[in-house]
Protein backbone atom coordinates (compact mmCIF):
# COMPACT_ATOMS: atom_id res chain seq x y z
CA UNK A 1 0.00 0.00 0.00
CA UNK A 2 3.20 2.60 0.96
CA UNK A 3 4.33 1.90 -2.54
CA UNK A 4 0.87 2.89 -4.40
CA UNK A 5 0.56 6.00 -2.14
CA UNK A 6 4.11 6.53 -3.08
CA UNK A 7 3.39 5.78 -6.78
CA UNK A 8 0.22 8.52 -7.05
CA UNK A 9 2.19 11.04 -5.22
CA UNK A 10 4.95 11.39 -7.41
CA UNK A 11 2.51 11.28 -10.38
CA UNK A 12 0.89 13.89 -9.48
CA UNK A 13 3.52 16.01 -7.99
CA UNK A 14 4.96 15.05 -11.70
CA UNK A 15 1.37 16.70 -13.36
CA UNK A 16 3.54 20.58 -13.38
CA UNK A 17 4.86 19.23 -16.86
CA UNK A 18 3.11 19.41 -20.43
CA UNK A 19 4.28 15.94 -21.11
CA UNK A 20 2.97 14.23 -17.73
CA UNK A 21 -0.88 16.25 -18.59
CA UNK A 22 -0.40 14.77 -22.55
CA UNK A 23 0.49 11.18 -21.21
CA UNK A 24 -2.26 11.23 -18.82
CA UNK A 25 -4.58 12.33 -21.65
CA UNK A 26 -3.49 9.35 -23.71
CA UNK A 27 -4.00 7.17 -20.70
CA UNK A 28 -7.38 8.39 -20.49
CA UNK A 29 -8.72 8.11 -24.02
CA UNK A 30 -7.33 4.41 -24.09
CA UNK A 31 -9.22 3.74 -21.28
CA UNK A 32 -12.35 5.00 -22.31
CA UNK A 33 -11.64 3.40 -25.75
CA UNK A 34 -11.40 0.21 -24.32
CA UNK A 35 -14.35 0.59 -21.97
CA UNK A 36 -15.93 1.45 -25.45
CA UNK A 37 -14.79 -1.15 -27.09
CA UNK A 38 -15.61 -3.35 -24.77
CA UNK A 39 -19.40 -2.64 -24.16
CA UNK A 40 -19.53 -3.00 -27.92
CA UNK A 41 -18.11 -6.34 -27.98
CA UNK A 42 -20.59 -7.34 -24.77
CA UNK A 43 -23.60 -6.00 -27.06
CA UNK A 44 -22.48 -7.61 -30.13
CA UNK A 45 -22.10 -11.03 -27.93
CA UNK A 46 -25.52 -10.08 -26.39
CA UNK A 47 -27.59 -9.47 -30.12
CA UNK A 48 -26.08 -12.62 -31.43
CA UNK A 49 -27.04 -14.94 -27.94
CA UNK A 50 -30.77 -12.99 -28.73
CA UNK A 51 -30.88 -14.12 -32.00
CA UNK A 52 -29.94 -17.79 -31.22
CA UNK A 53 -32.77 -17.77 -28.56
CA UNK A 54 -35.06 -16.80 -31.06
CA UNK A 55 -33.98 -19.57 -33.33
CA UNK A 56 -34.44 -21.44 -30.69
CA UNK A 57 -37.78 -20.42 -29.90
CA UNK A 58 -39.10 -20.44 -33.47
CA UNK A 59 -37.53 -23.81 -33.66
CA UNK A 60 -39.40 -25.36 -30.73
CA UNK A 61 -42.50 -23.57 -32.05
CA UNK A 62 -42.12 -25.38 -34.89
CA UNK A 63 -41.28 -28.56 -33.26
CA UNK A 64 -44.32 -28.05 -31.00
CA UNK A 65 -46.72 -27.71 -34.35
CA UNK A 66 -44.94 -31.08 -35.94
CA UNK A 67 -45.55 -32.88 -32.87
CA UNK A 68 -49.51 -31.91 -33.11
CA UNK A 69 -49.60 -32.45 -36.60
CA UNK A 70 -47.83 -35.70 -35.23
CA UNK A 71 -50.14 -36.50 -33.17
CA UNK A 72 -52.99 -35.53 -35.77
CA UNK A 73 -51.88 -38.06 -38.26
CA UNK A 74 -51.58 -40.44 -35.70
CA UNK A 75 -55.31 -40.48 -33.97
CA UNK A 76 -56.43 -40.43 -37.92
CA UNK A 77 -54.15 -43.27 -38.41
CA UNK A 78 -55.47 -44.96 -35.23
CA UNK A 79 -59.67 -44.36 -36.70
CA UNK A 80 -58.21 -45.73 -39.92
CA UNK A 81 -56.85 -48.74 -38.30
CA UNK A 82 -59.75 -49.44 -36.29
CA UNK A 83 -62.08 -48.69 -39.97
CA UNK A 84 -59.68 -51.17 -41.14
CA UNK A 85 -59.68 -53.89 -38.57
CA UNK A 86 -64.27 -53.69 -39.24
CA UNK A 87 -63.75 -53.87 -42.65
CA UNK A 88 -61.38 -56.86 -41.78
CA UNK A 89 -63.79 -58.65 -39.62
CA UNK A 90 -66.29 -58.08 -42.51
CA UNK A 91 -63.81 -59.02 -45.30
CA UNK A 92 -63.38 -62.17 -43.22
CA UNK A 93 -67.09 -62.49 -42.65
CA UNK A 94 -68.02 -62.48 -46.06
CA UNK A 95 -64.80 -64.69 -46.46
CA UNK A 96 -66.44 -67.77 -44.32
CA UNK A 97 -69.87 -66.74 -46.25
CA UNK A 98 -68.22 -67.40 -49.63
CA UNK A 99 -66.00 -70.64 -48.31
CA UNK A 100 -69.50 -72.11 -47.20
CA UNK A 101 -70.45 -71.48 -50.67
CA UNK A 102 -68.23 -72.85 -52.21
CA UNK A 103 -68.18 -76.19 -50.29
CA UNK A 104 -72.02 -76.04 -51.00
CA UNK A 105 -70.67 -75.83 -55.20
CA UNK A 106 -67.90 -78.51 -54.31
CA UNK A 107 -70.68 -80.98 -52.99
CA UNK A 108 -73.06 -80.16 -55.78
CA UNK A 109 -70.45 -80.78 -58.56
CA UNK A 110 -69.46 -84.02 -56.65
CA UNK A 111 -73.05 -84.84 -57.13
CA UNK A 112 -72.66 -84.03 -61.04
CA UNK A 113 -69.60 -86.26 -61.00
CA UNK A 114 -71.62 -88.89 -59.36
CA UNK A 115 -74.01 -88.23 -61.85
CA UNK A 116 -71.27 -88.34 -65.16
CA UNK A 117 -69.99 -91.89 -64.25
CA UNK A 118 -73.44 -93.30 -63.62
CA UNK A 119 -74.21 -91.86 -67.06
CA UNK A 120 -71.04 -93.33 -68.11
CA UNK A 121 -71.67 -96.49 -66.79
CA UNK A 122 -75.13 -96.85 -68.09
CA UNK A 123 -74.28 -95.76 -71.71
CA UNK A 124 -71.28 -98.60 -71.44
CA UNK A 125 -74.18 -101.21 -70.66
CA UNK A 126 -76.31 -99.91 -73.56
CA UNK A 127 -73.38 -100.71 -75.61
CA UNK A 128 -72.70 -104.16 -73.91
CA UNK A 129 -76.81 -104.82 -74.35
CA UNK A 130 -76.35 -103.24 -78.31
CA UNK A 131 -73.82 -105.88 -78.76
CA UNK A 132 -75.68 -108.63 -77.44
CA UNK A 133 -78.43 -107.35 -79.41
CA UNK A 134 -76.51 -107.28 -82.69
CA UNK A 135 -74.97 -110.61 -81.87
CA UNK A 136 -78.29 -112.05 -81.33
CA UNK A 137 -79.53 -110.45 -84.82
CA UNK A 138 -77.34 -112.08 -86.40
CA UNK A 139 -78.56 -115.14 -85.25
CA UNK A 140 -82.20 -114.47 -85.59
CA UNK A 141 -83.25 -113.09 -88.75
CA UNK A 142 -86.54 -113.71 -88.47
CA UNK A 143 -86.57 -111.60 -85.19
CA UNK A 144 -84.30 -108.70 -87.01
CA UNK A 145 -86.85 -106.03 -87.37
CA UNK A 146 -87.97 -106.11 -83.86
CA UNK A 147 -84.92 -106.23 -82.64
CA UNK A 148 -83.80 -103.40 -85.41
CA UNK A 149 -86.12 -101.16 -83.45
CA UNK A 150 -84.98 -101.97 -80.34
CA UNK A 151 -81.68 -100.86 -81.56
CA UNK A 152 -82.91 -97.49 -82.52
CA UNK A 153 -84.67 -96.98 -79.23
CA UNK A 154 -81.84 -98.09 -77.49
CA UNK A 155 -79.71 -95.53 -79.80
CA UNK A 156 -82.16 -92.85 -79.23
CA UNK A 157 -81.42 -93.26 -75.42
CA UNK A 158 -77.54 -93.31 -75.55
CA UNK A 159 -78.30 -90.01 -77.32
CA UNK A 160 -80.37 -88.56 -74.83
CA UNK A 161 -77.47 -89.52 -72.35
CA UNK A 162 -75.45 -88.20 -74.39
CA UNK A 163 -77.18 -84.59 -74.35
CA UNK A 164 -77.71 -85.16 -70.85
CA UNK A 165 -74.07 -85.43 -70.20
CA UNK A 166 -73.09 -82.01 -71.94
CA UNK A 167 -76.40 -80.19 -70.41
CA UNK A 168 -74.43 -81.18 -66.98
CA UNK A 169 -71.13 -79.74 -68.27
CA UNK A 170 -72.80 -77.14 -69.37
CA UNK A 171 -74.60 -76.45 -66.01
CA UNK A 172 -71.44 -77.39 -63.94
CA UNK A 173 -69.91 -74.35 -66.38
CA UNK A 174 -72.75 -71.92 -65.51
CA UNK A 175 -72.30 -72.95 -61.60
CA UNK A 176 -68.65 -71.58 -61.87
CA UNK A 177 -69.77 -68.72 -63.61
CA UNK A 178 -72.75 -67.94 -61.33
CA UNK A 179 -69.90 -68.09 -58.02
CA UNK A 180 -68.15 -65.12 -60.07
CA UNK A 181 -71.18 -63.40 -59.99
CA UNK A 182 -72.46 -63.98 -56.55
CA UNK A 183 -69.27 -62.95 -55.42
CA UNK A 184 -69.75 -59.40 -57.33
CA UNK A 185 -73.12 -58.87 -56.01
CA UNK A 186 -71.89 -59.95 -52.59
CA UNK A 187 -69.55 -57.19 -52.53
CA UNK A 188 -72.89 -54.75 -54.37
CA UNK A 189 -75.22 -56.38 -51.39
CA UNK A 190 -73.19 -55.29 -48.55
CA UNK A 191 -72.78 -51.80 -50.24
CA UNK A 192 -76.81 -51.60 -50.79
CA UNK A 193 -77.37 -53.17 -47.02
CA UNK A 194 -76.58 -49.14 -45.94
CA UNK A 195 -79.27 -47.71 -48.32
CA UNK A 196 -81.89 -50.47 -47.55
CA UNK A 197 -82.11 -49.62 -43.86
CA UNK A 198 -82.22 -46.22 -43.88
CA UNK A 199 -85.17 -46.45 -46.59
CA UNK A 200 -87.01 -49.01 -45.01
CA UNK A 201 -86.53 -47.20 -41.74
CA UNK A 202 -88.31 -44.22 -43.93
CA UNK A 203 -90.85 -46.52 -45.24
CA UNK A 204 -91.93 -47.91 -41.50
CA UNK A 205 -92.57 -44.41 -40.65
CA UNK A 206 -94.31 -44.26 -44.08
CA UNK A 207 -96.27 -47.22 -43.45
CA UNK A 208 -97.63 -46.08 -39.82
CA UNK A 209 -98.77 -43.01 -40.93
CA UNK A 210 -100.75 -45.04 -43.69
CA UNK A 211 -102.03 -47.34 -41.42
CA UNK A 212 -103.41 -44.67 -38.97
CA UNK A 213 -105.00 -42.85 -41.61
CA UNK A 214 -106.58 -46.43 -43.07
CA UNK A 215 -107.98 -47.51 -39.33
CA UNK A 216 -109.60 -43.46 -39.26
CA UNK A 217 -111.20 -44.83 -42.97
CA UNK A 218 -112.10 -47.59 -41.20
CA UNK A 219 -113.89 -46.46 -38.65
CA UNK A 220 -115.60 -43.92 -40.95
CA UNK A 221 -117.02 -46.66 -42.35
CA UNK A 222 -117.84 -48.68 -39.51
CA UNK A 223 -119.86 -45.26 -38.35
CA UNK A 224 -121.68 -45.01 -41.88
CA UNK A 225 -122.76 -48.89 -41.25
CA UNK A 226 -123.93 -48.44 -38.66
CA UNK A 227 -126.28 -45.23 -39.33
CA UNK A 228 -127.52 -47.05 -42.41
CA UNK A 229 -128.58 -50.00 -40.45
CA UNK A 230 -129.91 -47.21 -38.24
CA UNK A 231 -132.03 -45.56 -41.25
CA UNK A 232 -132.89 -49.01 -42.43
CA UNK A 233 -134.96 -50.17 -38.80
CA UNK A 234 -136.41 -46.49 -38.95
CA UNK A 235 -137.72 -46.87 -42.23
CA UNK A 236 -138.99 -50.66 -41.90
CA UNK A 237 -140.83 -49.22 -38.36
CA UNK A 238 -142.11 -46.41 -40.59
CA UNK A 239 -143.67 -49.15 -43.01
CA UNK A 240 -144.48 -51.31 -40.18
CA UNK A 241 -148.65 -50.58 -40.90
CA UNK A 242 -148.64 -50.54 -44.13
CA UNK A 243 -146.53 -53.76 -45.37
CA UNK A 244 -144.53 -56.03 -43.82
CA UNK A 245 -141.87 -56.01 -46.41
CA UNK A 246 -138.02 -55.12 -45.01
CA UNK A 247 -135.92 -53.30 -46.56
CA UNK A 248 -132.17 -54.07 -47.36
CA UNK A 249 -129.38 -52.67 -45.93
CA UNK A 250 -127.66 -49.67 -47.92
CA UNK A 251 -124.12 -50.92 -48.89
CA UNK A 252 -121.32 -48.94 -47.84
CA UNK A 253 -119.32 -49.89 -50.29
CA UNK A 254 -119.71 -49.82 -54.44
CA UNK A 255 -120.05 -53.61 -54.81
CA UNK A 256 -123.15 -55.26 -56.64
CA UNK A 257 -126.37 -56.31 -54.30
CA UNK A 258 -129.12 -58.02 -55.29
CA UNK A 259 -132.10 -58.69 -52.65
CA UNK A 260 -135.31 -60.31 -52.60
CA UNK A 261 -138.70 -58.89 -51.66
CA UNK A 262 -142.12 -60.11 -51.04
CA UNK A 263 -144.45 -57.65 -52.33
CA UNK A 264 -144.00 -54.64 -54.96
CA UNK A 265 -143.96 -51.88 -53.00
CA UNK A 266 -140.07 -51.29 -52.61
CA UNK A 267 -137.85 -53.23 -54.00
CA UNK A 268 -133.76 -53.23 -54.83
CA UNK A 269 -131.81 -52.88 -58.68
CA UNK A 270 -128.76 -54.60 -59.05
CA UNK A 271 -126.34 -52.09 -57.85
CA UNK A 272 -128.36 -51.67 -54.87
CA UNK A 273 -130.43 -48.62 -55.43
CA UNK A 274 -134.25 -48.31 -54.04
CA UNK A 275 -136.79 -47.71 -55.85
CA UNK A 276 -140.66 -46.39 -54.76
CA UNK A 277 -143.43 -48.40 -56.06
CA UNK A 278 -146.76 -46.25 -56.55
CA UNK A 279 -148.54 -47.69 -53.80
CA UNK A 280 -145.82 -45.79 -50.89
CA UNK A 281 -147.43 -42.61 -50.37
CA UNK A 282 -146.20 -41.74 -46.63
CA UNK A 283 -143.72 -38.64 -47.24
CA UNK A 284 -141.90 -39.35 -44.28
CA UNK A 285 -140.97 -42.88 -46.18
CA UNK A 286 -140.28 -41.15 -49.34
CA UNK A 287 -138.01 -38.66 -47.69
CA UNK A 288 -136.37 -41.20 -45.92
CA UNK A 289 -136.09 -43.99 -49.04
CA UNK A 290 -134.93 -40.72 -50.97
CA UNK A 291 -131.78 -39.78 -48.55
CA UNK A 292 -130.92 -43.48 -48.73
CA UNK A 293 -130.84 -42.99 -52.39
CA UNK A 294 -128.74 -40.49 -52.02
CA UNK A 295 -126.35 -42.52 -49.63
CA UNK A 296 -126.26 -45.49 -52.17
CA UNK A 297 -125.18 -43.39 -54.93
CA UNK A 298 -122.39 -41.65 -53.07
CA UNK A 299 -118.98 -43.39 -54.18
CA UNK A 300 -115.55 -43.18 -52.53
CA UNK A 301 -113.14 -41.66 -54.33
CA UNK A 302 -110.11 -43.95 -55.19
CA UNK A 303 -106.71 -42.27 -54.17
CA UNK A 304 -105.79 -43.07 -57.66
CA UNK A 305 -108.71 -41.14 -59.11
CA UNK A 306 -108.29 -38.20 -56.80
CA UNK A 307 -104.68 -38.33 -57.59
CA UNK A 308 -104.99 -38.25 -61.60
CA UNK A 309 -107.59 -35.54 -60.80
CA UNK A 310 -105.56 -33.52 -59.03
CA UNK A 311 -102.92 -33.84 -61.42
CA UNK A 312 -104.95 -32.22 -64.37
CA UNK A 313 -105.72 -29.25 -61.75
CA UNK A 314 -101.92 -28.74 -61.54
CA UNK A 315 -101.62 -29.23 -64.86
CA UNK A 316 -103.48 -26.43 -65.77
CA UNK A 317 -102.47 -24.17 -62.97
CA UNK A 318 -98.92 -24.27 -64.94
CA UNK A 319 -98.16 -21.29 -66.47
CA UNK A 320 -101.33 -19.38 -64.99
CA UNK A 321 -101.22 -19.84 -61.13
CA UNK A 322 -97.80 -21.05 -60.65
CA UNK A 323 -94.64 -20.40 -63.26
CA UNK A 324 -93.61 -22.71 -65.99
CA UNK A 325 -90.31 -24.63 -65.21
CA UNK A 326 -88.65 -27.55 -66.54
CA UNK A 327 -86.13 -30.21 -65.14
CA UNK A 328 -83.19 -27.53 -66.49
CA UNK A 329 -84.55 -25.32 -63.80
CA UNK A 330 -84.53 -28.00 -61.37
CA UNK A 331 -83.85 -26.26 -57.67
CA UNK A 332 -83.12 -28.89 -54.60
CA UNK A 333 -86.37 -29.21 -53.18
CA UNK A 334 -84.94 -31.30 -50.64
CA UNK A 335 -83.47 -28.16 -48.58
CA UNK A 336 -87.15 -27.88 -47.59
CA UNK A 337 -88.14 -29.70 -44.58
CA UNK A 338 -90.50 -32.43 -45.18
CA UNK A 339 -89.12 -33.16 -48.77
CA UNK A 340 -87.35 -35.82 -49.07
CA UNK A 341 -85.78 -37.51 -52.43
CA UNK A 342 -88.38 -39.84 -52.91
CA UNK A 343 -91.35 -36.81 -52.65
CA UNK A 344 -88.80 -34.71 -54.51
CA UNK A 345 -89.19 -37.18 -57.28
CA UNK A 346 -92.88 -37.07 -57.03
CA UNK A 347 -93.05 -33.31 -57.17
CA UNK A 348 -91.07 -33.04 -60.15
CA UNK A 349 -93.16 -35.70 -61.72
CA UNK A 350 -96.36 -33.22 -61.47
CA UNK A 351 -94.07 -30.11 -62.57
CA UNK A 352 -92.64 -28.74 -59.86
CA UNK A 353 -89.20 -28.23 -59.63
CA UNK A 354 -88.28 -24.26 -58.05
CA UNK A 355 -89.01 -23.04 -55.13
CA UNK A 356 -90.49 -20.17 -56.97
CA UNK A 357 -93.14 -23.00 -58.02
CA UNK A 358 -93.67 -24.05 -54.33
CA UNK A 359 -93.93 -20.30 -52.90
CA UNK A 360 -96.68 -19.62 -55.63
CA UNK A 361 -99.09 -22.80 -54.30
CA UNK A 362 -102.52 -21.62 -52.50
CA UNK A 363 -104.76 -22.83 -49.65
CA UNK A 364 -106.68 -24.87 -52.79
CA UNK A 365 -103.14 -25.73 -54.65
CA UNK A 366 -101.40 -27.51 -51.65
CA UNK A 367 -104.80 -29.91 -51.22
CA UNK A 368 -104.18 -30.88 -54.84
CA UNK A 369 -100.41 -31.05 -54.89
CA UNK A 370 -101.51 -33.37 -51.52
CA UNK A 371 -103.62 -35.77 -53.40
CA UNK A 372 -101.15 -35.55 -56.17
CA UNK A 373 -98.23 -36.86 -54.56
CA UNK A 374 -100.83 -38.80 -52.37
CA UNK A 375 -99.30 -37.26 -49.39
CA UNK A 376 -100.37 -36.91 -45.76
CA UNK A 377 -103.31 -34.29 -45.99
CA UNK A 378 -102.70 -31.38 -43.70
CA UNK A 379 -98.96 -31.96 -43.49
CA UNK A 380 -97.70 -29.78 -46.36
CA UNK A 381 -99.54 -26.75 -44.48
CA UNK A 382 -98.00 -27.95 -41.29
CA UNK A 383 -94.30 -28.10 -42.32
CA UNK A 384 -94.91 -24.55 -44.30
CA UNK A 385 -93.74 -25.00 -47.59
CA UNK A 386 -94.56 -22.30 -49.23
CA UNK A 387 -93.08 -20.22 -46.76
CA UNK A 388 -89.71 -22.21 -46.62
CA UNK A 389 -90.00 -22.06 -50.41
CA UNK A 390 -90.18 -18.33 -50.66
CA UNK A 391 -87.56 -17.58 -48.31
CA UNK A 392 -85.03 -19.78 -50.39
CA UNK A 393 -85.98 -18.42 -53.23
CA UNK A 394 -85.72 -14.68 -52.15
CA UNK A 395 -82.33 -16.30 -50.82
CA UNK A 396 -81.55 -17.57 -54.11
CA UNK A 397 -82.35 -13.99 -55.42
CA UNK A 398 -79.66 -12.49 -53.08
Amino acid sequence: MEHIKEFFTQLFTSLDTTDSIVSLLLLAVSFLIGILFGWLSRGRKVGRLKRELAERDGRIKNLTVQLKAAQDKYNAKETELENTIAELEEIQETNRRLIGEKQQLGNEKLRLSNQLRESAEKMNKLRLSNQEFIATNENHVKAGQQYSDANKQYAKQIEELKAEIERQKDAYSELKEVNAELRGENRELNEKALNFDATVKKENAISQENTQRILAVEARLNQLQTENTNLRSEVNALRGSGSSTVIPAVPTTSTTTTSTTTSTPIRTTTVGHIERHDKVSSPAIESTLESMSTLESMEVESPEARSARARAVIKAALGSKIKQASAADKDDLKRINGIGPFIEEKLNAIGLYTYEQVSQLDEELVERVTDAIQFFPGRIKRDDWVGQAAKLFRTRLG
